[in-house]
Order: structure tokens, then C-alpha cells, then sequence
């Protein structure tokens, strides 16, 4: 569950270059049909897959390596798995297989939003230090259990990532805060094994993220030497257990921002400002909801391509419906007839176009979904907003929607997740997104717009060995749509 961090680092600006790969020529033209209408845009749309856009985007250890999916477990949307591992156990075990099982999972994340027993928006999520003397009890949090039962079905890492929403009474500033998610962390991992990977100190969708709260953050974790601190001295868990509990606790990221949309445009200028280092070498990660733009001077996008800083959709939307429900709909299709099929707003397709879309306007390689399970009771706020429903724990019912597929078309034909910070680039064979290969015509904001117009929207992932690569076409829409896409100097198999 663990990548280990360089803590003396200074995140300078990053200059790809360009290897030679073995020379290939291939041309594909693939027709992406909805219905048989005439196609919008221009057609065909030329992709070029070049093994020297490669082979500059396998320099790139963070920024450009895609990531994958995960589950958001926060507002009481997961208060139900527990009765499901407790009373259907073989449905619960079938649900963690299903998403992060195999060789290629379809999930590879776990993010917690911390709550202080207060209602949010559907529920409210257990605190789980409700005084200052309590040892945290990592019990009351489904999604540390499930993170670790997830660990257990994985082929490789799980990531770990937590935020908060407010805080419990007893935090009165921002020592106490750190004192809470640092006992929790320490708790959780002699729990259950498990250790957070990523940690934002802020709390959730701030309209405000400010410098010194992530500067200060990195630099007490990197440098904490106490380990566990109980309300006195004579608490029995205080210090670390063990070596390895240290190494683990001070390697943990700092993420930066959670906002509602895109972070403002000063704090993305203060990030990649040439000549102040002090607030990227203390973030690792930048993460926004919902909203896919960049800043008006693309301050993502250089934090992902020149500094090798990952960008993430932190929360993001599945389906607001039942994809079972949708194929014989009679809703506008926006070209003059009816039906959308799985398509339209709200929709698997429309979920697709936001990954495609945040990568081409702001170089996200990871979305989160909120909830990506939806695992409470029927009539709440956001019922059926979820890739995965787990309503009913007395039958063991479980709803796998259609936006699951849709994550399998980027998860099943590439190798996702994370390289190592140290040693070669591409030693994990973690493929990258390729800019180049990359694109969307499709409104950036929340949802994406134009997509029932037949705009282009697609994005490629390649092996960073040039070995192979892969294109993902989403067409919501009833315009068939026509690609050609060209390979040259790859090194592919006959």
C-alpha cells in the first residue's frame, strides 16, 4: 500500500526528451457508431500515436502515468458494507473482487473523508476521536476496513487517501488537527496494516486552499519524530511501534486542494511559479471536483507535464441514474429524434467524456467517485449517484451499473498506477497518457457539454516501452463518427 517518498526534494521544472524506439507504421480506421445519422465534426479524426511523444511522456513519473479509479467513502454512503461483510459475506467479497480483483482492477483507490459525527450531505461519517484522550477508533470508519479488505483482494497496491469535513469539537486549532489525523493514521495501520497513503490537510472543497497550510503539513510530517501522541505522557501507545511505522508514517503525500472546481488561479500561479519552489516541493498531488477546466494559465496542466506532479479529479460523478434503466429511453437525443440510449446526461458515456475530458483540459490521471458505492438506505440525498449499489444487506442484493464497463475500456488494456519516486521512470511499466493522442471538443464544466453534438473526445494510453497502446473513444451521441489513427515508430507486435 506503499510508495516510499524522497523527503529532501525540489520539485524542479521538467524537460522531456525523445528515444528511438523501433520503427512501425500502422494505420487504423475505426467507426464509432451510435445510430446510423451523418457524422458531426470533422471525419475522419486523425490520431497519431509517435513513439517519440512516447518515449517524452515515459520521462515523466507522476504527471503523466494514469492512475486509474477509486472509491470515495464519505456522508454515510458506506454505512452499510459492514452489515453486507457481516451478513453476506460472499456478497461482499464478490463486490471488493469485482472492483479491485485481477491483474487489471478496475479500482486501485480508497479515499475516506473524515467526519466529526455531523451530517454532510447524505449522512454523517463517525469521528473517530471524539476527545482529545481517546484512542481512535478506526472501527466506527467503514472505509478503513474496507481499504484493507481491498488490500487482500489486490493484486498490487492499494492507495490510501484521506481529507476531512469539520472537525470534532475538542480540535481547536491546527496542532490539534494534525494530533487527529496523525493518532487515526497510526491507529488504522496497527488496526489493520494498512497505512495512508496521501493526506489532505485542508478540509473539504475549501474555495480558499492556502500555501502555508500544505507547506507546514509537509514539513511536520516528513520530520515527526514522535509517533503516536497520547494526552499525556503516560499514554501506552504513544511514540511508533516499529521502524517500518515510522518510515511508513513520514513518506505519507500531501495533497493539495479538493475544490469545488478548479483551484483559483493564484494558488496554481504560487504553485508553479519559476522562482519559488517551497509550495510544489511540499505537494505531491493537486486534486478538484467536478469541474474538468484548467486555469486561465493552465497552471495544471504545467504542474502535470513540466513540474511531474499528479492531478487528480479527486471527487468526481458516476451515474446519477440506472444504466439497466436507460436503452429503450424516449428523451431528445439532440439531432432530431428520440432515445439516448445508455448515453445522455447523467449517463455511463457522459461519466466517460469526464475522463477523457479532465485529461485533455487539465491532465487528470485519477478519478474518484463519489460514491462510487452506494451502500445506504434508499430516499437519502444522491440515491443512485454510484457505479455500484449495496442497498440490502438482509438479501445480499447487489446493482452493477453499465459506468463499470465504461472504466474497463481505460483499465482492462493498460497497466494503471503508480511508478516508483526513485530509480528508473518506467520500471513499474505504468502506461502514460499521451497529450498528443489526446483530445475533446466537449465543455469543461459540470458535465461536460456538447457530447450529444458528436464531438470529439478520446484519449490514448500507451506503454512507456512504446510495446503498445490504446485508444479511448467515447461517441455520446447519435452521429457516427469515423477515427484514423496512425502509429509510427512504435515497437509493436506482429
Amino acid at each position: 500500500m506503499r510508495r516510499p517518498r524522497m523527503h529532501a526534494r525540489s520539485r524542479s521544472w521538467w524537460r522531456g526528451g525523445a528515444a528511438g524506439v523501433a520503427s512501425a507504421l500502422i494505420v487504423a480506421t475505426i467507426a464509432v457508431p451510435y445510430a446510423a445519422n451523418a457524422a458531426a465534426g470533422e471525419d475522419p479524426v486523425a490520431i497519431d500515436v509517435t513513439g517519440a511523444d512516447i518515449a517524452a511522456a515515459a520521462e515523466n513519473r507522476n504527471g503523466l502515468t494514469f492512475k486509474g479509479f477509486g472509491v470515495l467513502s464519505a456522508n454515510s454512503t458506506s454505512a452499510l458494507l459492514m452489515d453486507y461483510k457481516a451478513e453476506q459475506p460472499e456478497k461482499y467479497w464478490e463486490l471488493l473482487t469485482t472492483l479491485y480483483g485481477g491483474e487489471h482492477p478496475i479500482m486501485n483507490t480508497v479515499k475516506i473523508e473524515m467526519g466529526n459525527d455531523r451530517n454532510t450531505s447524505t449522512g454523517p461519517n463517525a469521528a473517530t476521536m471524539r476527545s482529545r484522550d481517546e484512542y481512535p477508533n478506526v472501527l466506527r470508519e467503514p472505509g478503513f476496513q474496507f481499504a484493507a479488505d481491498a488490500q487482500l483482494v489486490a493484486e498490487g497496491d492499494i492507495h490510501l487517501s484521506i481529507l476531512r469535513w469539520a472537525t470534532p469539537a475538542w480540535v481547536a486549532d491546527k496542532a490539534d488537527e494534525y494530533i487527529w489525523f496523525k493518532n487515526t493514521v497510526l491507529a488504522a495501520y496497527r488496526e489493520y496494516g494498512i497505512m495512508v497513503d496521501s493526506i489532505n490537510p485542508d478540509y473539504n472543497e475549501t474555495h480558499d486552499p492556502k500555501a502555508s497550510v500544505y507547506k507546514e503539513f509537509s514539513a511536520k510530517v516528513a520530520a515527526d519524530e514522535a509517533g503516536y501522541e497520547g494526552a499525556t505522557n503516560e499514554d501506552p501507545n504513544n511514540g511508533y511501534s516499529s521502524p517500518e511505522e515510522k518510515a511508513l508514517f513520514q513518506a505519507v503525500r500531501t495533497v493539495a486542494g479538493d475544490t469545488v472546481g478548479t483551484p483559483p488561479t493564484t494558488f496554481g500561479d504560487q504553485l508553479t511559479d519559476p522562482d519559488d519552489a517551497s509550495l510544489r516541493d511540499a505537494v505531491d498531488i493537486m486534486g478538484f471536483h467536478y469541474s474538468s477546466a484548467d486555469d486561465q494559465n493552465a497552471n495544471m496542466t504545467k504542474a502535470a507535464e513540466q513540474l511531474d506532479m499528479e492531478v487528480w479529479n479527486s471527487e468526481g460523478q458516476a451515474t446519477f441514474s440506472n444504466s439497466a434503466d436507460r436503452p429503450h429511453n424516449t428523451h431528445d437525443d439532440e439531432a432530431g429524434g428520440t432515445g439516448t440510449g445508455i448515453g445522455g446526461t447523467n449517463s455511463a458515456l457522459e461519466m466517460g467524456n469526464w475522463i477523457t475530458t479532465g485529461f485533455d483540459a487539465s491532465r487528470r490521471t485519477m478519478t474518484i467517485y463519489q460514491p462510487a458505492i452506494g451502500s445506504f438506505y434508499d430516499g437519502f440525498q444522491y440515491s443512485s449517484k454510484e457505479l455500484v449499489s449495496a442497498r440490502d444487506p438482509w438479501s445480499g442484493w447487489l446493482y452493477y451499473d453499465a459506468g463499470l464497463a465504461v472504466l474497463q475500456h481505460f483499465t482492462q488494456f493498460a497497466q494503471l498506477g503508480w511508478e516508483n519516486e526513485t530509480g528508473d521512470a518506467d520500471a513499474n511499466g505504468i502506461w502514460r497518457a499521451i497529450p498528443q493522442a489526446s483530445d475533446s471538443e466537449l465543455g469543461q464544466g459540470n458535465p461536460p457539454s456538447g457530447a450529444r453534438e458528436g464531438g470529439d473526445s478520446y484519449t490514448t494510453l500507451a506503454a512507456p516501452d512504446a510495446s503498445d497502446f490504446s485508444t479511448v473513444i467515447i461517441n455520446d451521441s447519435s452521429f457516427t463518427r469515423t477515427y484514423e489513427i496512425t502509429a509510427t515508430d512504435l515497437d509493436l507486435d506482429d
